[in-house]
């Protein structure tokens, strides 16, 4: 019962927004495809913090340091 209810959604669905958005398969690539360049967003993201992080780390290290040699 519940079954057939959710097919029957889906088709309703797919005909009616299939003109617009192609199909259910297409909006789930398209989602997917998305979701896959948020995450490589956030991946480089993370990265480049603790790149700049590091920088400044290193910078802070070398103002600090009272040894003219050393800077």
């Amino acid at each position: 019962m519940f079954e057939d209810m959710m097919e029957q959604i889906q088709e309703d669905y797919s005909a009616t927004m299939g003109s617009t958005f192609g199909s259910l398969d297409y909006l789930q690539a398209a989602y997917d495809r998305q979701k896959e360049i948020g995450e490589m967003y956030e991946r480089d993201f993370d990265r480049l913090y603790d790149l700049s992080k590091l920088s400044r780390d290193i910078s802070k290290a070398i103002d600090d340091n009272d040894n003219i040699k050393g800077k």
